[in-house]
């Protein structure tokens, strides 16, 4: 049993929900918001090669400065929704609190803005998407190229030849015309595999995602993942600054992104908050498909005083799409990786478990020396995964509280407390990505593996609940803290779970629940 958390994994997958502020006029029930980067150090992609197949071409021009021969997209037809088909959500997912603000709003650029009230000099071009000849405004940011224009493709499914998922505003041509199409997270996607095989049948099932995930984007562009979300706002600095993102008269645009207040609808069909929200899908879901949320970005003029934000959103309700051309950082050489430029020291060693011989390999971050592996020393109450010695080997052993606290640990280290879990978040950029660059890079499902970058080296050894079952192996690691909630029953948790960025501290466990422990120096 858990004190404050049921497993809501679903709605935290990688983001700390802040909640929903906005006017009881337009009531949502499924949305949620994390929290705003703590540190200016939000990570940019790694330097894998990225690669994408399509059935569909499209053309594309780059290059000119401050100039745009683009034209307004068109949309050739209203829809009507069928919610039928669509995942629903069996929880909403609200909160009455406002969105964390960060605790500065430094403005602090990898690249200076190519755009103020009298000059442009940002890099433009230009995109066709020759499935229906419409042309798209593109801007290239930090070395990559976006759409500066919202897509507006009628995705048709091959049954029954209609668009039933993708609509215009409030079903009016115009606002199509003007905004771009609003698509359900299935839709964005291409679920039904129109133009690529890499997220077939990933709509509300339990499936694979091939990254990177073209959707129903242009061939060669495709739907950003988080962390290329997260790679925007770490070249441009900054998420509640109106000048970076929109254009006159809320702000200056100053990277020529141009944030459309598009609005969106949610699962019930009800559109809400156009010309002061913005929402783009990421091409992440929670759990494979089988949860009903998918990462979402928020844009917001209004109610959330000109941010970005990541969040999530119910699959079924219907977001703009922004497409991320498929094509590495061609030259960095003024792009900085915004932790690696700490020159952050990292020193491994290895120690040996005087009372089984096991050797463990240990690292040094920041100002504590962590075991790089799961503890696996045997003692009463602690338990391999599905009772298989198999996974010890793999993963370590699975402790109760009071086991992992009092002794589990060698002579001269201990288990880590909320302020030590909270000190490591902090030292590699943050709980908002710390999942990303602590996780291993294999052994997690859907191959939603993190960097490794600090060589914390995280395994999803998932976890024993108090009725002996065994849960979530593949998918999330669990570790203990040292601390302990009310009444002497729960003890503190820290989690990372796979496909997303964050980590955090997760509530309140009961004790006789059992995690992996690492152990601190």
């Amino acid at each position: 049993m858990r004190y404050f958390f049921s497993l809501f994994l679903v709605s935290s997958l990688f983001f700390v929900a802040c909640g929903d502020d906005k006017s009881s006029s337009a009531p949502d029930d499924d949305e949620s918001y994390s929290s705003v980067c703590e540190e200016s150090s939000c990570d940019s992609l790694s330097s894998s090669e990225i690669s994408s197949s399509g059935k569909n071409v499209a053309k594309s021009s780059s290059s000119s400065k401050g100039k745009s021969s683009s034209s307004s997209a068109k949309s050739s037809s209203s829809v009507k929704f069928s919610s039928s088909s669509l995942a629903k959500s069996s929880s909403s997912v609200k909160s009455s609190s406002s969105v964390a603000k960060s605790s500065s709003s430094v403005f602090n650029p990898q690249i200076p803005p190519c755009k103020t009230d009298s000059t442009d000099n940002c890099e433009y071009g230009t995109l066709t998407d020759e499935r229906d000849g419409q042309t798209y405004k593109t801007v290239k940011i930090g070395g990559r190229w976006w759409m500066a224009q919202n897509l507006n493709y009628v995705y048709k499914l091959p049954e029954s030849g209609a668009d039933s998922i993708s609509f215009c505003y409030e079903n009016d041509p115009a606002n199509c015309e003007k905004y771009g199409r609003l698509y359900t997270w299935m839709a964005a996607i291409d679920s039904a595999a129109l133009f690529s095989e890499n997220a077939k049948g990933c709509g509300k099932d339990y499936c694979t995602i091939v990254y990177p995930v073209q959707g129903v984007c242009p061939v060669g562009w495709h739907i950003p993942t988080e962390m290329e979300w997260y790679s925007l706002r770490s070249v441009v600095g900054g998420w509640e600054n109106a000048d970076i993102w929109f254009d006159i008269p809320v702000g200056k645009n100053a990277y020529g992104f141009s944030a459309m207040m598009t609005g969106y609808k949610n699962d019930g069909g009800n559109y809400y908050e156009i010309k002061y929200e913005a929402v783009y899908w990421s091409s992440v879901t929670i759990f494979g498909g089988v949860g009903t949320l998918a990462g979402a970005i928020y844009f917001d003029s209004y109610f959330k005083n000109n941010s970005m934000v990541l969040g999530n959103k119910n699959k079924g309700s219907a977001a703009g799409v922004r497409c991320l051309k498929d094509e590495l950082v061609s030259d960095n050489s003024s792009i900085t990786d915004p932790i690696l430029s700490n020159n952050q020291l990292i020193v491994y060693d290895s120690i040996v478990d005087s009372r089984d011989g096991q050797v463990y390999r240990t690292v040094k971050i920041g100002g504590h020396r962590w075991m790089a592996e799961n503890l696996n020393y045997e003692t009463e109450n602690s338990y391999c995964y599905n009772d298989s010695i198999e996974y010890c080997a793999k993963y370590g052993r699975l402790y109760t509280w009071d086991v992992a606290v009092k002794g589990a640990c060698p002579d001269g280290w201990r288990l880590p407390d909320d302020k030590v879990w909270k000190d490591l978040f902090k030292t590699v950029g943050g709980a908002d990505v710390a999942s990303y660059y602590l996780r291993a890079t294999s052994g997690w499902y859907n191959s939603l593996n993190g960097t490794n970058k600090y060589g914390f080296s995280a395994v999803p050894a998932g976890w024993r609940k108090g009725d002996g079952t065994f849960n979530d192996i593949g998918t999330v690691a669990f570790f203990w803290s040292s601390d302990e909630g009310e009444l002497n029953r729960y003890g503190s948790n820290a989690y990372l779970v796979y496909g997303g960025l964050g980590a955090g501290l997760y509530g309140y466990y009961d004790k006789i629940e059992a995690f992996s422990v690492r152990c601190v120096k």
